[in-house]
């Protein structure tokens, strides 16, 4: 069975935790043919979240031809109103970056919020960025310090290399320094 095949059988059984290893494994590595994906999607009759969000996925990145903002918003909105955390992950990168929207770091830290509050570490990660750099918020390097940590622990690559930057802050080391309390002897 081919990539492909096994993300559709895997949409049609509904096997979200599957879906989204599968994803990860194989998307980066370009295995997955979404416009075959996109016309199984047409045949599901009920479009859970997760549906919805690979939805925006392929208008977002184009995978059946050309890019379509709108209709990727639409999609990550029905899926985030549903309480995925990738789609809101996927709408504060949206709001962040500006694609087809007015750049909106605020609503963009909103959306990494309520994805970052389930785990999500992408989102944990975007936010760890947006307060290293101040975007969109006052430039807190313990605050980015925390995200990025939160992020790193679940392997995110992007966030490991975050922390290396981090750690040569003077204002993380003391945040460091301040959490390890001396062992003094009675």
């Amino acid at each position: 069975m081919s990539e492909t095949d096994e993300f559709i059988q895997l949409l049609k059984d509904n096997n979200h935790d599957e879906l989204e290893k599968i994803y990860m494994k194989y998307n980066w590595q370009n295995n997955i043919d979404f416009k075959t994906v996109y016309q199984a999607i047409k045949d599901i009759e009920v479009k859970d979240d997760y549906i919805h969000n690979i939805l925006g996925l392929i208008y977002e990145e184009g995978w059946i031809g050309v890019k379509d903002y709108t209709k990727a918003l639409y999609y990550f909105q029905l899926s985030a109103e549903q309480n995925n955390s990738w789609a809101q992950c996927n709408l504060g990168a949206i709001y962040y970056r500006g694609d087809g929207v007015e750049r909106d770091y605020t609503e963009a830290l909103c959306y990494f919020q309520l994805s970052a509050e389930q785990g999500n570490s992408h989102a944990q990660n975007n936010l760890g960025y947006m307060y290293q750099n101040g975007h969109g918020v006052e430039k807190d390097y313990a605050k980015a310090f925390h995200y990025c940590q939160l992020s790193a622990e679940q392997g995110n690559s992007f966030a490991q290399d975050s922390l290396k930057f981090l750690l040569q802050k003077e204002e993380v080391q003391q945040l460091l320094r301040r959490r390890i309390k001396p062992c003094r002897q009675a």
